[in-house]
């Protein structure tokens, strides 16, 4: 019994290095995104770089795993409905937010996915939440407003992007927990994500216009490491979360995100950290740790 308890917490505490971990490298976002802009690219360059070159790097990590690519004609559509409708095209609205408003702003109102899972989880799938896990939730959403500076207006049509990325990305999370795709081998699963989300943009421009390739060296780098860090290492480290502490906790530790593109905003582009920030940062801190601490079971 207890060697089974140890086991649970053992894999507790890696999902929650997993997911953590995982938000971190999603915290780059902006500053990648950012860089591939000024370099010459727009939005679908971005979207379909990072999707394209993440299915090269995973195709050939397959071979060399000597993982089958092979599924079944029901998972494939599954796949694909999860990709056009969640992770695709989550990239594909934030991405075209941060050309209305600020990343701060759009990484703010995009954070209203971890409200979303809670409350879809409760709602449509009869979960009973835990205190702790309301406590977090108020916590990390509050530190979040208060690392963003309020001083930024944005345009309606950016912030309703950035909020229906937020409802995406929540889809996206619901639909990998609660379906068949669970079962899937992870590189399986993440290699037709960035296929079909690949094949999204390339539809997305015969209506919006074409993908942009004049882009300077930097550009080229940054959509390079868009495509592996984010959909490689990043999905890979949260779709392994997920699995050992639910959909849940996983949307309540992704807090971790914002806290890291305010260091790179600090850091890279120089902007004041004010004290709303540092008592922001904490508030998200305080809400990791509490459910760091909560019970193995303490999930959704």
């Amino acid at each position: 019994m207890k060697l089974e308890k140890s086991r649970d917490n053992k894999k507790h505490w890696a999902g929650l290095a997993a997911v953590i971990l995982s938000a971190v490298l999603f915290g780059a976002m902006p500053l990648l995104t950012k860089t591939i802009y000024s370099a010459g690219g727009n939005t679908l360059s971005a979207v379909f770089l990072r999707y394209a070159f993440a299915s090269a790097v995973l195709f050939i990590a397959a071979k060399l795993r000597r993982v089958s690519l092979k599924l079944s004609g029901k998972a494939l559509r599954e796949t694909m409905i999860v990709s056009f409708l969640g992770y695709g095209s989550t990239a594909f609205l934030l991405y075209s937010s941060y050309q209305f408003i600020p990343s701060g702003m759009a990484t703010l109102i995009h954070f209203v996915y971890p409200a979303l899972v809670l409350v879809a989880e409760i709602v449509f799938f009869h979960e009973r939440p835990y205190p702790i896990q309301i406590l977090s939730l108020l916590l990390s959403l509050a530190g979040v407003a208060l690392c963003f500076n309020g001083e930024s207006r944005g345009s309606l049509v950016g912030i309703l992007l950035a909020f229906l990325s937020g409802a995406t990305y929540a889809f996206y999370i619901l639909a990998v927990a609660r379906s068949s795709l669970r079962s899937l081998e992870p590189l399986q699963l993440i290699f037709y994500l960035n296929l079909f989300g690949a094949v999204l943009s390339l539809a997305l421009q015969t209506l919006l216009g074409g993908i942009s390739w004049q882009m300077k060296t930097s550009g080229w780098i940054a959509a390079i490491a868009l495509g592996i860090l984010i959909s490689v290492f990043a999905v890979f480290l949260f779709q392994a979360g997920i699995k050992q502490i639910g959909p849940g906790n996983a949307a309540l530790l992704s807090t971790f995100e914002p806290l890291t593109s305010l260091f790179v905003s600090v850091v890279y582009f120089q902007e004041p950290f004010s004290a709303r920030s540092v008592l922001g940062s904490a508030m998200i801190l305080a809400a990791v740790i509490l459910l760091a601490r909560a019970p193995a079971k303490t999930d959704l």
